[in-house]
């Protein structure tokens, strides 16, 4: 019977203790972010939003590399049919740790779809 207890006590303190966490968020948001050529006509295609979600020990590994985020940045553009630029987006990434031992990061990217065609038009 006290073995039992004993067990059932660690099994519920470890459970507890899994359950613990800590979320830090943080972002910004990018007006005007993407180059436009002066003589380019641009048309908002609508809002778009993708993610990526990264889990590690100790954090390691956890935050997204250039590549992937271009990768997001790409799959957010592939929402809207003839996308090429993402205007007045924000880029946000949320950090939950568990225990201090596993992490979990998403990296969120959101914004106005457009299409930027440069212009013909000749600049004095």
């Amino acid at each position: 019977m006290r073995k039992v207890r004993l067990l059932m006590s660690l099994a519920l303190m470890a459970s507890v203790g899994l359950a613990i966490g800590c979320t830090a968020k943080f972002g910004a948001q990018q007006p005007n972010t993407q180059f436009v050529y002066p003589n380019s006509n641009v048309k908002v295609l609508g809002p778009v939003s993708a993610s990526l979600t990264k889990q590690g020990i100790m954090g390691w590994g956890t935050i997204p590399t250039a590549d992937e985020v271009r990768s997001v940045y790409d799959q957010a553009l592939a929402e809207r049919a003839g996308a090429n630029v993402l205007v007045n987006f924000s880029e946000e990434t949320t950090i939950t740790t568990y225990m201090g031992i596993w992490a979990t990061s998403t990296y969120t990217i959101e914004g106005d779809a457009a299409h930027m065609e440069v212009g013909k038009q000749r600049l004095r």
